[in-house]
């Protein structure tokens, strides 16, 4: 569950150029503690929802089966003892107030079953004139 320990480390977070992510927390520890990874090999389809927690706001993204793959850096198959990096665009909406935040991922796989979950603080912006 948690293999994406060394992935999330070089997650790369930029939501419309108005935000910017540092540190994370894995849901399940402690801030900056990677602990145990299982690693195993993960092929398209893997994955069917990212949960998104924004300042209390609630997203639920549907994956297609192949849409992970297309966020990741190198490309799918995921192969165990390799680097990736997983990055992710989207819009801010207009109801986040602007300031320090915090933000949460959670990853559900195939089985609606939580594959990986981090927290990370977004310092959002107003539109630059």
């Amino acid at each position: 569950m948690q293999f994406f320990g060394p992935l999330i480390c070089c997650l790369i977070l930029y939501l419309s150029g108005v935000t910017e992510a540092t540190i994370f927390t894995d849901c399940e520890h402690s801030t900056g503690l990677l602990g145990d990874f299982l690693y195993k090999d993960i092929e398209p389809g893997d994955f069917r929802v990212l949960k998104t927690n924004v300042d209390g706001e609630f997203e639920v993204y549907a994956l297609p089966p192949s849409d992970m793959c297309n966020h990741l850096t190198p490309a799918c198959p995921i192969r165990a003892g390799r680097n990736y990096t997983y990055s992710f665009t989207d819009q801010v909406m207009m109801f986040f107030r602007q300031g320090l935040l915090d933000a949460r991922w959670v990853l559900l796989d195939a089985k609606n079953e939580t594959f990986v979950c981090v927290e990370f603080p977004l310092d959002i912006k107003g539109p630059e004139n």
